[in-house]
């Protein structure tokens, strides 16, 4: 695990669907060194095409929920997760 913090980076987190409108958004304020998680209900969002995939993270057992399966979705667990979490400054619930 890597404990340094990125600094003044965010974690975007993501827990219901999201629009092509609200993904532009995100698009517009995230900056490269910024992680977007998709988790529960937005996992959906990963089926819709206007959301590039192989920039984003999912949370793996949300996926597996919802019968989502792509091997290009870069998959995490929950310590995962929490790893994750440690090493941004800012995390972002949408």
């Amino acid at each position: 695990m890597n404990n340094q913090v990125i600094n003044n980076a965010t974690l975007h987190i993501l827990s219901k669907p999201i629009t092509k409108t609200e993904y532009k958004k995100l698009r517009d304020i995230k900056n490269d060194s910024d992680c977007v998680l998709f988790t529960r209900d937005a996992c959906y969002s990963l089926l819709a095409p206007h959301i590039d995939i192989s920039s984003v993270i999912a949370l793996d057992i949300d996926c597996e929920a919802r019968g989502i399966k792509n091997e290009v979705i870069n998959l995490i667990d929950y310590k995962q997760w929490v790893d994750l979490a440690l090493q941004y400054k800012n995390i972002l619930s949408w």
